[in-house]
């Protein structure tokens, strides 16, 4: 009976905490197994702004914070509407932009980071990172709650 009851929850209350998704980035859809490679971002200029805009998703509906880490430069982004701009320093010559997301769960915290070329520099390069490693709570980036 008790093996019943578990089999039953087992949909509506996962054992583990999956990290958020990410769905779309600047227009550009993100594939939907970690091993297909991913997409280039379109380039930026120095000193010029360079808009942001993620879509996010979270498999067990919970609210998804968006951060930065390590980016040169400020960050404004709107969490609710999931967008906003990078001020690309004049001095920058970077080959990429980290995003990391973590989920609200109080308790047992989920998080994934991407890391994203630009198409202005050679390939892409990916390294996905399961949990929550990322330094996301010093970096220069906004935050953002779904508010589910």
């Amino acid at each position: 009976m008790i093996l019943l009851a578990l089999t039953g929850c087992f949909g509506q209350f996962p054992l583990i905490n999956e990290p958020p998704n990410l769905v779309r980035i600047n227009g550009r859809v993100m594939p939907t197994r970690r091993n297909q490679g991913q997409p280039t971002l379109p380039a930026y200029t120095p000193g010029q702004p360079y808009e942001l805009t993620v879509e996010v998703s979270d498999p067990e509906g919970d609210g998804v914070q968006v951060f930065f880490p390590g980016v040169q430069g400020e960050v404004d982004f709107d969490p609710d509407a999931r967008s906003g701009v990078w001020h690309v320093p004049e001095t920058y010559s970077g080959w990429g932009l980290t995003v990391y997301l973590r989920d609200t769960r109080k308790n047992d915290p989920a998080g994934a980071e991407w890391t994203f070329t630009f198409d202005n520099d050679s390939g892409a390069w990916w390294r996905p990172d399961s949990g929550d490693s990322a330094d996301s709570g010093s970096d220069t980036g906004a935050t953002g709650d779904t508010g589910r």
